[in-house]
């Protein structure tokens, strides 16, 4: 158990459920902590933290092709660890069907690893309670027991979950790595275990850890947003940076993976009127309440261009971000970014080779005036209890950064950094087909790796 010495000791960042030991049983059952925490104590400044790169949000379900499949996600350590535990949330982001967090269903659970050698000889089974079957209620998340091992800095892990239910299944149908042997195969045994056989062959769809905890002191950040969050025309390479376990995927998690652990929480569709809705983040932003990431890193609007005016999508990023840093406070604690919003269904005659051949969207005048607040500090003022947006300029209101505004963290300029000159509402070109976009929207792989040398995602500014 945890001493207050030990809570006191930790600088304020463990968890608020973690000043009694009634609050950490009632963690345990929740899912949210490893029943054999006590056995592992937080040293000064340390929490329970996300530390391997690659954990995800499912964003689909249910898949009801086979009601028994075998996952394997690859993953890398930030530090050298001495141990480590899983989270596994059942739910989902309902990509297909409204874009509104759903529960899963009821499923029974095997877990696995795959280190080192990323072979059989190197497979340890992973339970939970001191067992092995671990039943995953509706909407409910489980955690592993802590494992003692000694997991080297920047090695390929490998998770293997074999999931059992006839309701279906959780998952994420792209952005899976061939290289590290990703993807989920129905039907196939039980590869949990040392000698249980080869593991199936990488395929595109797959079955997603939410958290891979343990004690440390890294920064961490969970990336929220749409399609672009999510990664939608982006993709692996063979070899090179993409080989390696760090390499992200999608915008945020791309730029800031080689650096430090993501949690991949974008939702390809979404918009801000979803987003903002009461309840719809409830499940994403559980990493955030629990310590287990220090910033929110928050992507959408584009989705909500000609839907919405400016102040009303200025209206929802406010109730977003309060949202987010609501789950950070009762947390460890962070900051809350935005990023600004970059063009949208910008046609082209000449597939993007030219500026001249773009035409921006007509929506274009309210993704600037967005921005252009962004840009301002996000100004914004009290009416009666809730914060409101100011116009730019307004002197005396909050500003991101200032006490009592939620965006504690300020922006990423990313629409400065793919638009021609700012506010254009067009890409930049380099002259090679479909190089910034290849559908006036989304940003293929040459693109986010653009995106991410030019430096915008500053990880030297993460709490």
């Amino acid at each position: 158990m945890l001493s207050e010495a030990d809570i006191e000791r930790a600088g304020g960042v463990t968890i608020p459920k973690l000043t009694s030991r009634m609050g950490n049983d009632q963690l345990v059952r929740e899912g949210l902590l490893p029943r054999n925490w006590e056995k592992f104590p937080l040293g000064e400044g340390e929490r329970y933290g996300l530390v391997m790169s690659n954990c995800r949000i499912n964003t689909d379900g249910p898949a009801t092709s086979g009601n028994q499949t075998v996952a394997v996600s690859g993953h890398s350590a930030y530090e050298d660890l001495r141990e480590f535990a899983v989270v596994i949330g059942n739910f989902n982001g309902a990509r297909n069907t409204g874009k509104r967090e759903q529960a899963g269903w009821d499923t029974s659970l095997l877990l696995g690893a795959q280190y080192p050698g990323l072979n059989e000889a190197g497979r340890v089974q992973l339970l939970s309670a001191g067992s092995r079957a671990i039943g995953m209620g509706s909407g409910r998340f489980v955690c592993t027991d802590f494992m003692p091992m000694d997991v080297l800095q920047g090695t390929l892990f490998q998770l293997i979950q074999y999931i059992r239910g006839t309701g279906g299944y959780s998952y994420e149908n792209m952005a899976s790595n061939a290289e590290w042997g990703e993807g989920s195969t129905d039907t196939v045994a039980d590869r949990t275990f040392p000698g249980s056989g080869a593991l199936p062959a990488a395929r595109s769809v797959n079955v997603w850890p939410y958290a891979i905890i343990a004690r440390t002191r890294l920064p961490s950040a969970l990336a929220l947003g749409d399609s672009q969050a999510q990664g939608t025309a982006d993709f692996y390479q063979a070899g090179g940076p993409d080989a390696l376990p760090t390499a992200g995927f999608g915008m945020i998690s791309r730029a800031l993976s080689p650096f430090v652990p993501v949690l991949k929480g974008g939702i390809a569709g979404t918009n801000l009127a979803e987003l903002s809705a009461p309840g719809n983040l409830r499940y994403r932003l559980t990493a955030a309440r629990q310590g287990w990431v220090t910033n929110v890193i928050h992507q959408g609007g584009v989705n909500s261009l000609g839907s919405m005016t400016a102040d009303q999508m200025k209206a929802a990023l406010i109730d977003i971000w309060q949202e987010c840093a609501d789950a950070l406070a009762a947390g460890a604690g962070g900051k809350v970014f935005q990023t600004t919003i970059t063009p949208s269904t910008v046609t082209s005659t000449d597939n993007f080779v030219t500026l001249a051949g773009q035409t921006p969207n007509a929506a274009n005048p309210i993704r600037v005036a967005v921005n252009d607040w962004l840009r301002d500090g996000s100004p914004a003022v009290l009416s009666g209890n809730r914060l409101v947006p100011a116009p730019i300029g307004t002197v005396g209101a909050l500003r991101s950064g200032d006490v009592g505004h939620p965006l504690s963290g300020g922006i990423f300029d990313v629409a400065d950094v793919v638009e021609s000159t700012r506010n254009s509402g067009i890409f930049k070109v380099n002259g090679t087909a479909n190089w910034m976009t290849n559908d006036g929207l989304h940003f293929p792989r040459p693109a986010v790796i653009y995106i991410r040398d030019s430096g915008v995602f500053d990880h030297s500014r993460l709490a």
